[in-house]
């Protein structure tokens, strides 16, 4: 799955990026793109032991929160980072059984704010999102449920 989306945005010439991994576990994918783009990086996850262990890596480049993205307060702290990135692309990236309702409502948030790219693996049903988009890149693969799509959202006004 990351080889297909790395190897779509360097077809596209994007290079310098700000990656929010929403869900990020053990940053799996932090350590893959740092490996082929200048990027920074931005982690969130429930799971309090996690993010202490890669806090406690001190890995370049990269912030992790451990944060419940649920709260209003959340998301302003996640638009508050991605306006100190404004020079990088924003990549924002989802995983597997992410509630679709939350996942809409961080979606519109951002494009409140700034264009960007979302990565979405494994989403079921994501043609229920509520936010104008243009899909750029879809694969499905043999298991119904295993599929990546990448779209763009403009800045909704």
């Amino acid at each position: 799955f990351l080889s297909l989306v790395r190897n779509y945005f360097i077809k596209i010439k994007i290079s310098k990026i700000l990656f929010i991994d929403l869900g990020c576990g053990y940053s799996r994918t932090q350590f893959f793109f740092s490996k082929s783009f200048d990027s920074y990086f931005i982690g969130y996850d429930y799971n309090d032991n996690i993010i202490n262990y890669l806090k406690n890596k001190k890995i370049n480049r990269a912030k992790f929160y451990s944060s419940n993205l649920r709260k209003k307060s959340t998301v302003k702290s996640l638009i508050t980072n991605i306006n100190k990135y404004k020079n990088r692309n924003l990549l924002v990236f989802f995983s597997d059984s992410f509630d679709l309702y939350l996942l809409n409502e961080i979606l519109i948030n951002i494009s409140k704010k700034c264009n960007f790219y979302c990565i979405l693996i494994n989403i079921k049903k994501n043609n229920l999102l509520k936010i104008k988009y243009k899909t750029v890149f879809n694969k499905s693969f043999k298991m119904k449920n295993r599929n990546i799509k990448i779209i763009k959202i403009d800045v909704q006004r």
